[in-house]
């Protein structure tokens, strides 16, 4: 059977539901015990969790990346405005709204300019 089989007619694309439905249709089919279900299903579920967990660790070394270049971008704007002889630079909030992406480019053009 061809791959396609798995795949949601409405989504157009393979989904969790969709595999594992035709994991059982297959299991059915040679005759698959229940014990060996089991821990095929165990098995799966760690996987899976494995996975996430290495998303979310990717995820939390991503932020902390992005957490240092902004602090590195405010630290070195705040230096360059204090050389210029800047008493106070009211573009720099302590602490800045919106995500850190965001915050990182809205200190990027006053760097720019300096």
């Amino acid at each position: 059977m061809a791959i396609t089989d798995a795949e949601n007619p409405l989504l157009g694309e393979t989904t969790c539901g969709s595999l594992l439905q035709k994991l059982q249709e297959i299991w059915d089919e040679v005759g698959e015990s229940d014990e060996e279900r089991d821990k095929m299903l165990l098995q799966i579920e760690q996987e899976c969790l494995d996975v996430y967990k290495r998303k979310v660790e990717q995820a939390a070394k991503s932020r902390a990346q992005l957490l240092q270049a902004l602090s590195d971008a405010k630290l070195e704007l705040s230096t360059l405005v204090s050389a210029l002889g800047e008493k106070s630079f009211v573009d720099i909030p302590e602490k800045a709204s919106g995500t850190i992406k965001e915050q990182l480019a809205a200190i990027a053009p006053a760097l720019e300019q300096l």
